[in-house]
């Protein structure tokens, strides 16, 4: 196993030029949003067009309204009439698939796995695969010390919901994380869930690229979060700058523990942990998928001279030297990207 931590772009990354296949993103199937009728899963699915060049990707219609430099071959995939729920892959003719020995498919879905058994065609990720890799339980038996204190929740009556978060083993995007004294009880037939102690500190995030045996950590961000458990953005912070050794050795540490988990996973992953005091840092999940920050982080790496950016989901307003990174029509918000020094 090779552990790098460097800066990387897009034209770095063999994966993002793989020819005779065709890219698609849907994030309907990240935990808890499979059958959400959510207007904002819209908007994701336009995001490949910012990483990728001369490559055929699907999108959405939308995706003529967002700041594309890059030129690829644009498949749409038509949202008009369809509910939110519905996955970008029942949405595409399939004759037009067929030309394409695989499809890069970086977040999973049951469909994809449906149709790659119908039609013998490969695909990328695997929905069984995925809820095995990201079994946040799993996770959480590897890390021993490096993790907050945790224990299974066996019951809705245990009185630890009151001073401890509450977390699904398999989840993510906030809706299956309660905060100290707000677990709904009524959820609790639905999910594995787990007890982790309160850990209090900056939350931050590890955006990570594992290439067979070698592990490529390529940016640093400080998330935001509202009401202690919905991602609603993050800064992108110097890679160079904030790697001081301490982080650097509990990164490494993560990974290596975690990589007993990922030997057949490839492709982009995060971790999310805390700063608990200075220099001083705590696991708390593995997303073993391309992440919220996966393509804005990819995208300051390339575009921003100063390494650093904002990047903020369901924006009102755009301002000027805002990068429209997506857009949410039904409710006219935007997620943009935005350079600091």
């Amino acid at each position: 196993m090779n552990i790098n931590l460097k800066k990387q772009t897009s034209k770095d990354i063999d994966l993002l030029s793989r020819k005779d296949s065709i890219f698609v993103l849907d994030f309907r199937a990240t935990g808890e949003a499979l059958n959400y009728e959510i207007p904002a899963m819209w908007k994701y699915e336009n995001l490949l067009t910012h990483i990728l060049n001369n490559q055929t990707v699907v999108v959405n219609e939308d995706y003529k309204e967002l700041d594309l430099i890059v030129e690829n071959n644009y498949l749409v995939a038509s949202k008009t009439k369809d509910k939110p729920s519905k996955s970008v892959l029942s949405r595409i003719e399939k004759d037009k698939l067929s030309e394409f020995k695989s499809i890069i498919n970086f977040i999973p879905h049951p469909d994809f796995d449906k149709y790659a058994k119908e039609s013998n065609t490969e695909i990328f990720y695997k929905f069984d695969d995925f809820l095995k890799f990201n079994n946040k339980v799993d996770q959480k038996k590897q890390l021993d010390n490096l993790t907050p204190k945790w224990d299974f929740l066996d019951n809705s009556d245990d009185k630890r919901i009151k001073t401890h978060y509450v977390k699904a083993s398999v989840g993510s995007g906030g809706y299956k994380v309660f905060s100290p004294g707000t677990f709904d009880t009524q959820v609790f037939e639905d999910a594995s869930w787990y007890l982790e102690e309160k850990c209090d500190g900056e939350p931050m995030s590890a955006q990570i690229l594992k290439e067979g045996f070698n592990y490529t950590v390529f940016g640093l961000t400080k998330q935001k979060v509202e009401e202690d458990r919905y991602f609603i953005g993050a800064e992108v912070i110097s890679l160079k700058e904030n790697l001081n050794t301490d982080l650097k050795t509990f990164l490494e540490d993560v990974i290596e523990r975690l990589s007993k988990l990922l030997d057949s996973y490839e492709g982009f992953w995060g971790i999310d942990f805390i700063e608990t005091s200075e220099n001083k840092y705590s696991f708390l999940e593995a997303n073993i998928r391309l992440t919220a920050m996966t393509i804005p982080t990819l995208v300051v790496n390339e575009r921003f001279e100063s390494g650093t950016g904002l990047f903020m989901e369901d924006v009102e307003e755009v301002k000027d030297g805002d990068f429209v990174m997506s857009v949410d029509k039904s409710d006219n918000l935007f997620d943009t990207l935005r350079e600091t020094n």
